[in-house]
Parts: structure tokens; C-alpha cells; sequence
């Protein structure tokens, strides 16, 4: 893995196999703490404002040896990722080139402001910046459904599209989110109980049967989670959890019953639920999962 540094317009290169060079940029990293530090992705080539910590914690983990970071440290606060855009605007249109091999594929379009108003919607309910799904015009009045991913974002919303400082400030928190949510899921999945419990509570508002019904509705608690499921302490850990977006879980969860008409159905919330926490679909069939919920459903008792 390769580390690139631009500490003021001086810029180091570190190869990180080599102990020497770890200990000499976090020389580097020490000095004039109140400088603030950039990090480039090395997927989308976004920059993201970041603590220090976490840069000295990206170094423990593993990348390709292929990979190349770049940090850039500067005394000022302005983003490195306000370039100028040269492209001629296109009447309120943002326009997304369909990923083909076809050079006549279709394009699609659509208008900035409503793009905005999704996007922003969707972070109220604690969505990924790089999971949401929008209708787009094809041509004849057609429509068809769009996932922003980080690929649209870079290639068709940010880079060279005039209408870019639109969306910078979104994306770019959406990015220092992500990065920070990382270290979050991580130490919620390694409290095996309580992961469990999160899991089984997740299974009955998707299952949904007379007794998982039962166990849902019949202890109170918010958004269906309940003293049956968590301690008075878990469920504030629970409800005050970061999501992607940045709001808290208490508060894309509201957004969902918001949505819903000020009523959320069970599987509306188990999809909040999946998002939120990190449940990837079809862990429910794992075997060491099905003989806790075993044990976890024989329980009558509540916290």
C-alpha cells in the first residue's frame, strides 16, 4: 500500500510495508495538529475531512498492495473537491450516461432540484447517499429507476457537471459518515448478545406471526422495540445509533412512520432496521442463529 502526502504543498510518498516509513509519517502526522487532514477515496476520488485518529487506524487494516492513499493537510478549511465544472449546463437537467458498452445507449434525465429534494428525503430516513433509488425520463415520456451509486455520483452528478455544488456538501458528508459508521457497526456486531437479540427482534417484525406478534406489541416501547428485546441501555444505544446519513436511529425510524402516515407497519420497520444496523438478508437462516432465536423465544421474561 502506497500513502501520498501533501503537507502544504510538500509531498511525501510512503510505501507502508516498511516500518520506517510508518514511523516517519506519523512523525508528520504529529506536527501542527490544528492543520485539517483530507482523505482522497481511492474508489471515487472524493475528498473527505477526517480526524487524524482515523487515518492512523486506516494504516492497520489491509488494502492491496496496489492501493494508493492521498492525504492532503492545510491550514485553511476549503475542500479540496470545489474544482471549477466547464460543461454547459443543460436547462435544469442533470443527465446520467447508462454504464454500456453501447455508445447510443440511452441517457437519462433528471431535474436537479427534484433529484436534491430525494436525496435529502432520503436522509431523513437514514439512507446510504449511495443507496438511493430515483426515477429518471428516458425519452418518450418513459421512466425508469436509477441507483445512485458511488459511480453516478462521481462520473455523472459531480464531476464536470455544472450543477455539481448542488450535491458537494451532501455527498461529502455522506462520505465522512460512512467512514465514521464503519468503526460503529463494528463494535455493535462484536456484542454477541446483544447483535443476537438485535437479530431476533429484526426476524419477528419480518416473520410477523401470531407470537411474534405478540412479543412485538404486547410490551410497549418505541417503534415496536421493547423491554422484551433490550435493556433501558441498549435500547438508547439503539435509538441514539449514527446512520449513513448522519441522523440518529430514533430519527430515520420517526421518518418512517412519518412517511407512513404516522403508521409504520412491521416490515417497513424491518427494513429500517436492516438498513441502520448493518443486517445483510438471509442471515436469519444461519444455523447458530435459529437455535438462539429458539432459546431467545422459549424466554418469557423482559429486562
Amino acid at each position: 500500500m502506497k500513502l501520498v502526502v501533501d503537507y502544504e504543498d510538500e509531498i511525501y510518498d510512503f510505501t507502508l510495508s516498511e516500518s520506517v516509513d510508518i514511523l516517519s509519517f506519523v512523525n508528520i502526522l504529529d506536527q501542527r495538529p490544528l492543520l485539517n487532514c483530507w482523505l482522497e477515496d481511492y474508489v471515487t476520488k472524493v475528498w473527505i475531512r477526517v480526524p487524524r485518529i482515523e487515518v492512523l487506524r486506516m494504516l492497520l487494516k489491509e488494502f492491496p498492495v496496489s492501493t494508493i492513499f492521498r492525504l492532503r493537510f492545510q491550514a485553511n478549511s476549503k475542500s479540496p473537491n470545489s474544482s471549477s465544472h466547464v460543461n454547459t449546463p443543460i436547462g435544469d437537467l442533470v443527465v446520467i450516461q447508462q454504464e454500456s458498452t453501447d455508445m447510443f445507449a440511452p441517457r437519462l434525465s433528471l431535474h436537479a432540484e427534484s433529484l436534491l429534494t430525494t436525496v435529502r428525503c432520503d436522509a431523513e430516513k437514514g439512507i446510504n447517499p449511495f443507496e438511493v433509488m430515483v426515477k429518471a425520463e428516458v425519452e418518450n415520456n418513459k421512466w425508469q429507476e436509477v441507483k445512485l451509486t458511488r459511480q453516478v455520483w462521481m462520473k455523472c452528478l459531480l464531476r464536470g457537471n455544472p450543477r455539481a455544488s448542488m450535491f458537494l456538501d451532501y455527498v461529502t458528508i455522506g462520505f465522512e459518515n460512512l467512514f465514521m459508521l464503519g468503526d460503529k457497526l463494528k463494535e455493535l456486531h462484536a456484542n454477541k448478545d446483544l447483535w443476537l437479540r438485535l437479530r431476533c427482534f429484526h426476524y419477528d417484525l419480518k416473520l410477523f406471526d401470531e407470537q411474534a406478534q405478540s412479543r412485538l406489541e404486547n410490551y410497549g416501547g418505541e417503534y415496536y422495540m421493547s423491554d422484551r428485546y433490550f435493556s433501558q441501555e441498549e435500547l438508547i444505544y439503539l435509538l441514539t445509533f449514527p446512520t449513513a446519513s448522519g441522523a440518529t436511529a430514533r430519527h430515520s425510524l420517526q421518518a418512517v412512520f412519518t412517511s407512513k402516515g404516522s403508521f409504520g407497519s412491521s416490515y417497513d420497520v424491518a427494513h429500517a432496521v436492516e438498513r441502520i444496523y448493518g443486517i445483510r438478508k438471509g442471515i436469519e437462516t444461519e444455523k447458530a442463529f435459529t437455535a438462539y432465536f429458539k432459546r431467545f423465544t422459549a424466554k418469557k421474561d423482559s429486562f
